[in-house]
């Protein structure tokens, strides 16, 4: 393990039974993942002298992701969570924990400013772009799916959305996206 990573039983030596529910291996395998996750975004952005993960935050927000999903599991009785709840968790909580932090001040340019948001959509619009079933989004559809990422983006920022929120926002794109590849065919 590298030293960059922060052992989980001591930032949360009392979740014991959330890391006994899930194994100390999934939870830090997540902690790396979304770490790299991180630092290619910030990588993509050319961003590597201004942005760093903040790796005590980043395992806070996974174990509270857990956390979550761990009661969701209880209250409903399930073993597994669906991908767009296990997406929509997991960016509720790098919203609120904010891992992603700006490390030189500069007075010119704010285009960072809202980093851990711009993650968010990053991995959010991966989500939506990896489904082959659904319609292609070329031509008018562009102009639409873009104006959604930008609202989409908005709402992150400026809107106190929840997990559940998240999730609904997440769900509602994909029916869309499901329901245009029968555009031209009248239901009526």
């Amino acid at each position: 393990m590298r030293k960059s990573m922060i052992n989980i039983q001591a930032v949360y030596g009392k979740y014991d039974e959330l890391i006994a529910e899930f194994g100390e291996q999934e939870i830090q395998e997540q902690i790396s993942c979304l770490l790299l996750q991180c630092k290619e975004f910030i990588r993509r952005l050319h961003a590597e002298d201004v942005v760093v993960v903040n790796t005590r935050l980043l395992t806070h927000a996974v174990l509270d992701y857990y956390s979550d999903v761990s009661r969701l599991k209880s209250f409903h009785k399930i073993q597994n969570i669906n991908d767009i709840k296990d997406l929509a968790y997991k960016a509720h909580w790098i919203l609120k924990r904010r891992p992603l932090q700006i490390s030189v001040d500069s007075q010119e340019d704010d285009t960072l400013t809202f980093i851990n948001e711009k993650f968010i959509m990053s991995l959010i619009s991966s989500y939506f772009l990896s489904d082959d079933v659904a319609a292609p989004i070329v031509d008018e559809t562009l102009t639409i799916y873009r104006n959604f990422l930008n609202s989409f983006f908005y709402a992150l920022k400026f809107r106190n959305l929840d997990a559940q929120a998240i999730e609904l926002l997440i769900l509602g794109f994909c029916a869309g996206r499901h329901l245009g590849k029968d555009e031209g065919k009248s239901t009526r």
